[in-house]
């Protein structure tokens, strides 16, 4: 019995290293979701859906020419600007909040950015620092950002002609839309865990079971 508990122990434990590495893996990639409000911009812009299984190539793009990534963790690079880059033409701004799911136990926290893709000569956003995911601030900061930014934005619905006096609300929700992908891993890795011990548990007892009627005193 001695030996089904320690077996049992061990599988209890490879599962839980496996749920935390695979949830902590998946929140490390950053931000699963935006949402954009801005001038013309009637309704708040989603993007991925809620229940989609990957981010998609338009999310991705976002991030990467956004430059969130680098105002999330990065207080050193060279990338990111302490003041607003004197010789842009700012144009009209637009909010993009991105949710940023947690770790294990953790709320999931929506960060803001203010974006320009309008911008002249390059869009360029900007992230205020110190606001608050997982266990940490926004290091924040201006970014320069590239045209695949700006066309991303235009492909999911900003207006390209978009001016700082027309009207808009903001109207984005920061309640956290659907459930994080992270956390159905970590209960599905959770229920096999408790599977895969209660087998090994009455496995033992079974085999103790029948150890004892082969051998009676």
């Amino acid at each position: 019995m001695t030996r089904g508990l320690t077996t049992a122990s061990v599988c209890v434990a490879v599962a839980c290293a496996f749920i935390w590495f695979s949830a902590a893996g998946a929140a490390a990639k950053g931000p699963d979701q935006a949402v954009i409000t801005g001038p013309g911009v009637d309704q708040p812009i989603v993007v991925r859906a809620p229940g989609s299984p990957t981010i998609g190539q338009r999310m991705a793009t976002l991030i990467n020419a956004s430059g969130i990534m680098d105002q999330l963790w990065c207080r050193a690079c060279p990338e990111l600007l302490a003041r607003q880059p004197t010789s842009t033409d700012l144009g009209p701004m637009f909010k993009i909040r991105y949710r940023v799911p947690s770790l294990i136990g953790g709320p999931t926290r929506w960060v803001e950015q203010h974006v320009y893709p309008f911008a002249h000569p390059a869009p360029v956003t900007y992230v205020v620092p110190g606001q608050p995911f997982w266990h940490q601030e926004t290091a924040g900061g201006w970014y320069v950002a590239g045209p695949k930014m700006r066309q991303v934005l235009v492909d999911v619905g900003v207006p390209r002609q978009a001016t700082p006096s027309s009207p808009w609300a903001d109207t984005a929700s920061v309640t956290p839309i659907g459930v994080s992908i992270a956390l159905v891993a970590t209960g599905i890795a959770l229920a096999i865990a408790i599977i895969v011990a209660l087998a090994v548990l009455m496995r033992a007892w079974s085999s103790r079971t029948r150890s004892a009627h082969s051998h009676p005193a």
